[in-house]
């Protein structure tokens, strides 16, 4: 595991509480019931009660089924690769992954660059990416990404909010995560 995921583990974990029952189910660490079966079942191993889920497996839990996943590993730059990870804990990867190349399509459109929006990472996405950031589209990516993401809460918000309305604050918060990061970079 690297520096870049410890950071983006850090800053997301930040956002996720202990033990609860939400629309997910049962939930600890930001980790469903069911994810953590699926995570058990690729590791065979015998199944973990999430309620007693540690920091060191749901670690390793995002690391595998997240941030390896989404190809965060190849992203240059760790605050993109930490945005795109904590999309992916919150909206699934291939939810993020839609997010990231939307964003970058809407950030390189002068260069004449389109980008397939189908939730797969794979070179063209991550070379998109690094090259969003290499020609000075950091902010604007980061931006875009969390507007996306943002759009994407608010349909829920919209489809059934007696459901989702709850979660309001927590998303807000989300998605107004990188203008912080950001001022790391300024």
């Amino acid at each position: 595991m690297t520096s870049n995921f410890e950071y983006a583990l850090a800053l997301t974990l930040g956002f996720e509480g202990g033990f609860t029952v939400d629309t997910g189910g049962p939930t600890n660490l930001g980790v469903t019931q069911d994810t953590l079966d699926r995570w058990c079942r690729l590791k065979n191993i015998p199944r973990l009660d999430v309620r007693d889920l540690t920091v060191p497996i749901a670690k390793q839990v995002y690391f595998d089924l997240y941030w390896t996943v989404a190809g965060c590993d190849k992203i240059e730059n760790k605050f993109i690769a930490a945005e795109l990870f904590e999309s992916c804990v919150n909206c699934g990867p291939g939810r993020a992954i839609i997010f990231a190349q939307e964003a970058v399509n809407a950030v390189l459109a002068h260069d004449g660059l389109r980008i397939s929006e189908d939730g797969q990472i794979g070179p063209v996405t991550i070379g998109a990416l690094n090259k969003a950031v290499r020609d000075g589209h950091f902010r604007s990516l980061v931006c875009y990404m969390n507007v996306v993401q943002g759009g994407f809460y608010l349909s829920l918000v919209r489809q059934d909010s007696a459901k989702f309305g709850k979660y309001v604050n927590g998303w807000y918060k989300r998605v107004c995560l990188m203008p912080d990061v950001m001022k790391e970079v300024a």
